[in-house]
């Protein structure tokens, strides 16, 4: 789960975690 690395990471807090936190949830349902 490589998506849990970026968000353990609260010092960046960019929103470009978020958006490939939705482009990789589709991404692996798809």
């Amino acid at each position: 789960m490589s998506i849990a690395a970026p968000k353990a990471r609260p010092g960046r807090g960019l929103p470009v975690d978020d958006i490939a936190d939705v482009l990789s949830a589709p991404a692996r349902r798809g």
